[in-house]
């Protein structure tokens, strides 16, 4: 126990965040997706939600035009076991493997690790951590926590009714990183159509998102297009996220 709390430890000071954050439902939602996730980018948002994915394959292509971290993404998840790849154009590569567990009916917790490559630097890793609760209610609530390094990223989502979902998290809660943020998210859906819509505030910019998503018996395709305003600088930025998943 002494060894493990040592090796965690030394993990947790050389560590930083990774900037992911990946998928067009999350962006659709302003990435308030922790507590969301039920996808194979779950290994990335939060490990312990892989249990919440399936025991068959599923695989989730993705490309984002984000400036500077314009990326592609590769998210794949079986058993309770999920891995992911994200090449961030001309800035860094993120590699990951994660784990879920479910403790019983309604809890469960996951762990990972991320590797990534920035340009011109040497690997950093990130291991990852998270656990998550959920509701037996008709309107489920869901409660999850992903630590990334000293990156606390608390969330909460609630299942209003079979159509109407909300979500809020906290980014970096305790601002170690000095990238503390507020994520409010909504999914209204309606037949196999979901319509998205998101908002992200810092002490630098804000964020506005819409989303869509079209989901047949095991695919699904989503769009997100999101607009970033600087609060000082006039800065001011639109990009878009496709994501296709597909389960086996």
């Amino acid at each position: 126990m002494k060894t493990m709390i040592i090796t965690i430890s030394l993990l947790l000071l050389f560590t930083t965040p990774a900037q992911a954050c990946i998928g067009a439902r999350a962006h659709g939602m302003g990435n308030a997706y922790v507590s969301v996730a039920d996808d194979p980018t779950a290994a990335y948002w939060c490990p312990a939600a892989l249990v919440d994915v399936g025991d068959g394959f599923s695989v989730s292509v993705g490309h984002s035009s984000n400036i500077p971290f314009r990326y592609n993404s590769l998210a794949l998840s079986a058993n309770n076991l999920g891995v992911y790849y994200i090449n961030h154009k001309g800035n860094k590569d993120i590699m990951g493997i994660s784990y879920g567990i479910k403790l019983d009916q309604n809890i469960s917790c996951g762990l990972g690790i991320a590797f990534q490559k920035p340009a011109r630097q040497d690997m950093q890793y990130v291991p990852l951590l998270s656990t998550k609760y959920s509701s037996d209610s008709s309107n489920p609530i869901s409660i999850a926590i992903l630590i990334q390094g000293y990156n606390f990223r608390p969330s909460i989502s609630w299942h209003i009714n079979d159509k109407l979902l909300l979500g809020f998290e906290e980014y970096d809660l305790l601002d170690k990183y000095n990238k503390n943020e507020h994520r409010l998210g909504a999914e209204f859906k309606q037949h196999n159509i979901s319509f998205r819509s998101g908002y992200i505030t810092n002490d630098r910019f804000i964020s506005y998102s819409v989303g869509l998503g079209i989901k047949t018996n095991n695919s699904s395709i989503d769009l997100s297009c999101r607009r970033m305003m600087g609060k000082f600088s006039g800065f001011d930025q639109n990009y878009y996220t496709v994501d296709w998943t597909v389960a086996f």
